[in-house]
This record gives C-alpha cells, sequence and structure tokens, in this order.
C-alpha cells in the first residue's frame, strides 16, 4: 500500500489517480474525473488540501504497478473516502476491496484518524454501512496514586456534567 499525504502528492501520482479510474465501468457510466471533465475542480482541491495535509491518493500495488487506488480527504479526524477505483483487467482479483482493507488496518495505526467513511454509497455497499454506529470508551489508569487520582478527577467531571444535564433538564420542564 502506497500512502501519499499532502505535498507528497505529484502530478504523476494525479494522472494515474485518474488513468486507474478511467480504465473500467466508471468511464463508460460517465462517472470519472476524466469522464466528467472535473479534472481541474479536482487538482485544485488537492492543492488546496495539501497545504494542510488533508488530502490523500492511496495506491495498491502488484508488481511494483499500481492497480488501484483512493482519492481521499481529512477531516478533522475523519477520512472520507472520495473517489476509489482499481484497473479494470485486474477486478477479477478484487483490488478494491485489498486497498480498502489494507487502507483500515493501516489508517487504525495513525493516531490521528479515528474513523474512514466511506462517502459514497452504491448498491453493493450497502452491507458496509450500518444502521446504527455504537460507540464505546474505555479508559485505563495505572494503579499508582497519580493514576488513582487522574480517575477520581475524570470521574468528579463526568459525575458533575451528567447532574448538570440533569439539572437543565429539571429546570426547562419547571419552566413549562
Amino acid at each position: 500500500l502506497e500512502v501519499l499525504v499532502g505535498d507528497q502528492i505529484k502530478k504523476s501520482d494525479i494522472d494515474d489517480l485518474v488513468e486507474i479510474e478511467n480504465s473500467g465501468w466508471k468511464a463508460e457510466s460517465g462517472t470519472s474525473i476524466q469522464a466528467s471533465n472535473t479534472r481541474a475542480f479536482y487538482e485544485k482541491v488537492i492543492q488546496e488540501l495539501s497545504v494542510t495535509n488533508d488530502a490523500y491518493i492511496i495506491f495498491l500495488k502488484a508488481a511494483d504497478k499500481r492497480i488501484s487506488c483512493a482519492l481521499a480527504f481529512k477531516a478533522k479526524n475523519r477520512l472520507f473516502l472520495h473517489k476509489i477505483a482499481y484497473r479494470d483487467e485486474t477486478k477479477e482479483f478484487g483490488p478494491g476491496n485489498i486497498m480498502l482493507l489494507n487502507l483500515l488496518r493501516t489508517m487504525a495505526q495513525q493516531s490521528d484518524i479515528d474513523e474512514v467513511n466511506l462517502v459514497t454509497c452504491p448498491d453493493w455497499c450497502e452491507r458496509w454501512h450500518f444502521q446504527v454506529a455504537n460507540r464505546m470508551s474505555l479508559r485505563c489508569f495505572n494503579t499508582n496514586l497519580k493514576g488513582r487520582f487522574f480517575s477520581l478527577l475524570l470521574n468528579t467531571k463526568n459525575y458533575f456534567k451528567q447532574r448538570s444535564k440533569i439539572n437543565a433538564k429539571v429546570s426547562e420542564k419547571h419552566d413549562e
């Protein structure tokens, strides 16, 4: 997997992205960057977001050849996969899925990425989109004095935060 971020992205990388995306069904359906005449727009967006390292181009390579790619943009701690494509001649091997799996593994190791979002929702990926997103939080503290102090401090803060929400609701009902 080759992950290019910000100023690592060169014109030749954008050329490869556009060429890969235009190699198959996206060109035929008119949704590829090249077929929809939106290349100048994407180049400008990539250029602008590269300044803050919020533009990503990801490639999956096989035998030193780029066979699938993704164009992604980062906002806060979320990576939004905007365009995903593969070389049409490699589709029987599922290069887009392989790239996505490797990208998820790679991003799980990044401290600045908390979520990878599949922006589009074609019929084939409906099974990947959950109707409910569960969120859990786990905080671990050392058992030494410093760890116990921070645990007590955090739990006290959360207690008062919860109490203030309850008091606000009671106050709203009382005002009605």
